[in-house]
């Protein structure tokens, strides 16, 4: 089991999250504010495992054409989907490890601006 809370660091700014939710195989981690969420899961099916790592921030955002202001939330998530026989956890730690070296800074850059 994770430890409560769990920190997550963006732009250099460490957000401390404590646990607020626990459902069976699901676990939810959020900031004091409710603005920064970190959520876990588990899926256990007949062939393997799908295990979801997922982190979602909440801004209030202005539409530039009426000026409103409302809450807006992205998600940024990581999944494996392992099957039950034939991948030792180290091979799926290798695996993880291997896309989290490929998602450079620069990468990561293209891909948001849309090349595949």
């Amino acid at each position: 089991m994770l430890a409560d809370p769990q920190t997550v660091t963006i732009d250099a700014v460490a957000t401390s999250l404590p646990l607020v939710r626990t459902k069976e195989q699901e676990r939810t981690y959020a900031s004091a504010d409710g603005t920064l969420q970190l959520l876990t899961r588990q899926q256990v099916t007949k062939d393997g495992f799908r295990r979801e790592i997922r982190l979602t921030p909440t801004i209030v955002a202005t539409d530039p054409l009426s000026t409103e202001q409302d809450y807006q939330t992205c998600s940024v998530y990581l999944v494996i989907a392992e099957p039950r026989v034939g991948f030792t956890d180290e091979q799926m730690g290798n695996y993880v490890e291997a896309l989290k070296d490929w998602l450079t800074e620069a990468t990561v850059l293209k891909i948001l601006a849309g090349e595949m």
